[in-house]
């Protein structure tokens, strides 16, 4: 069969536009990964200015706030519904630059480094870590027990998606202002939503437990991975906001690429067909 001119040029344009859609998919993942390492480097690196301007005195006081906060916490009589009086201080608490954000969760063995902001509603866990409301602020104060939430399988972005990789033994760490507060993975468990038991606040010892939907792409059930404080690190401000700043230009460069590849492209296309 001899096809025509019009029904060729159909079928080589179903077929480019199938090519580039394919092309599109595989991606999609790398490329929205890459936004979102954007974002996270535009918001911890301002969230580090901020930090680098304060004084010691200025930093402990926050700190300060953060453990009276805990404590005060321990004696609310239902801590996951917190009374309008706490639940505003709950949101002021360590939000130094304004947008939310608590600091920043590092997991070494499957390369995970996200921003923690208070809370976990929906819009925070499509983008970062959320603190779940309720839960200690993870400062290693005695007798307090933090949670950080982050979803599973995201298309955009890793997050949490190999947290059930972690065995007792292995480490991470929440970095907040100067200060980077490490903990040691002691145990691991599935539970359902509602049970809430392991997420109870101790009298003596300090905990943070990272939490994440399982198992993947059903999410009926919840993954915990608790770890027991281990001491705390000064962290040098000025140096990671450098980082953050170069991951920034290196984000922007990639898009930059993309950008004048797309439209090269569309040039030749236009071009031959006029």
């Amino acid at each position: 069969m001899v096809l025509n001119e019009r029904t060729y040029r159909v079928i080589r344009n179903g077929i480019a536009a199938v090519i580039l859609a394919g092309v599109g998919m595989l991606c999609y993942p790398l490329l929205a990964e890459k936004w979102n390492a954007y974002f996270t480097s535009r918001a911890m690196s301002d969230y580090n200015d901020k930090t680098a301007a304060m004084t010691p005195e200025e930093i402990d006081a926050v700190f300060a706030e953060a453990e009276s906060f805990n404590q005060d916490l321990k004696r609310s009589p239902d801590r996951f519904r917190l009374p309008g009086d706490l639940k505003t201080r709950y949101l002021d608490v360590l939000d130094v630059s304004g947008t939310g954000i608590i600091g920043m969760v590092h997991i070494p063995k499957i390369n995970v480094s996200v921003p923690v902001y208070h809370g976990n509603s929906d819009a925070v866990l499509q983008i970062a870590a959320g603190h779940m409301e309720g839960t200690s602020f993870p400062i290693g104060d005695s007798g307090s027990h933090g949670v950080v939430a982050a979803h599973t399988g995201l298309a955009s972005a890793q997050l949490f998606t190999k947290l059930d990789e972690l065995v007792p033994g292995d480490t991470f760490s929440v970095t907040i202002l100067d200060r980077e507060f490490c903990y040691e993975v002691a145990q691991a468990n599935v539970t359902l939503p509602e049970e809430t038991d392991l997420l109870e606040i101790p009298e003596t010892g300090s905990y943070c437990t990272l939490l994440t939907c399982t198992p993947f792409g059903v999410n009926s059930h919840r993954l915990l991975v608790e770890g027991h404080f281990t001491g705390v690190k000064s962290v040098d401000v000025s140096a990671t906001a450098d980082e953050n700043r170069k991951a920034l230009w290196q984000v922007r460069i990639l898009y930059s690429g993309i950008f004048a590849a797309v439209v090269v492209l569309c040039i030749v296309i236009w071009r031959r067909r006029r």
